[in-house]
């Protein structure tokens, strides 16, 4: 199971409108619906966990609010200022980070899987981590 944090990014929202729409219209069934959105969480956690080697570090001038609650964490910045490197710095009025623990990847002891394991949804290790971000003016 995979976190379903980046289907209210723009690109999973959009996804979401066009498959209801579908769906409205009688194109595909509700199953498929589901299927698409799992199969869209499994591929971003994956793509974002193996294939984002950007680090990026940042100081607030303000810790807003925090909160704890099923081991998700989510943080409030105020103030914030990127920097990459020595490249460009960002400045942001506000920040909320999304921290969610991840599971361990799981290996397969074997080269057979046994019926009913799932070794096609490989979990990263470390946190899964959502920013999002709103420009000072």
């Amino acid at each position: 199971m995979s976190y379903q944090l980046y289907r209210n990014t723009s690109l999973g929202q959009t996804l979401q409108d066009s498959l209801y729409e579908l769906l409205q219209f009688g194109q595909i069934p509700p199953s498929l619906v589901s299927e698409v959105l799992v199969q869209y969480d499994r591929a971003v956690n994956e793509a974002l966990a193996n294939r984002v080697k950007t680090r990026v570090n940042f100081h607030s001038a303000k810790l807003d609010t925090y909160r704890f609650c099923d081991n998700v964490w989510t943080f409030l910045l105020k103030e914030v200022t990127f920097r990459e490197h020595s490249r460009e710095i960002v400045h942001v009025g506000n920040v909320k980070i999304v921290a969610c623990e991840a599971k361990p990847q799981q290996k397969p002891e074997s080269a057979a899987a046994a019926p009913g394991d799932d070794i096609d949804d490989p979990q990263p290790s470390g946190s899964v981590v959502k920013t999002a971000a709103k420009r000072k003016h």
